[in-house]
């Protein structure tokens, strides 16, 4: 869980994700006056707040859309083999399986969400389902399939 206060966020420059940490409401667009939003990437750093940046240290201005908190959580299920993918952000569409002693109990599919109650998976249908209400005392499995920015289209329903 040392990855839980990490974000992503969609560069403005060039389209490419970047992780770290999130800096909003720091400062403004001069022509129109919205806050913008930058990710400062803590792993090519020694800087360990703002104030310590200078201009050859790496932070990106991110579109405020994008950007999702990290949920603690990696992917387990990669390529079809069970290990350490991932880190799972809010905005990833996943598979979330469920296992008791071994056996099979439920396959979840939706996009990670947050509020005030913690993380949740939003299905299709706009149901809530928080991750704390499917896995106590069950194994579980993450499988990731992308994103809502990159493939929308995994969140359409099948006609």
């Amino acid at each position: 869980m040392e990855d839980r206060y990490l974000y992503r966020g969609k560069r403005l420059d060039n389209g490419e994700w970047i992780s770290g940490s999130l800096i909003h409401n720091a400062f403004v667009d001069a022509e129109t006056r919205e806050p913008r939003y930058y990710i400062f990437n803590c792993d090519t750093s020694d800087s360990d707040c703002f104030e310590d940046m200078s201009e050859g240290l790496e932070y990106f201005c991110v579109d405020p859309s994008t950007v999702g908190q990290c949920i603690g959580l990696r992917e387990t299920y990669v390529d079809g083999k069970y290990k350490q993918g991932d880190l799972l952000f809010v905005d990833d569409v996943v598979t979330i399986s469920t296992y008791s002693y071994g056996e099979p109990i439920a396959d979840y599919y939706g996009v990670l969400d947050a509020d005030c109650f913690g993380f949740y998976l939003r299905t299709i249908d706009n149901a809530k389902i928080y991750l704390s209400d499917i896995i106590p005392g069950r194994y579980a499995h993450y499988s990731k399939h992308g994103n809502v920015h990159d493939n929308p289209e995994l969140m359409e329903e099948e006609q």
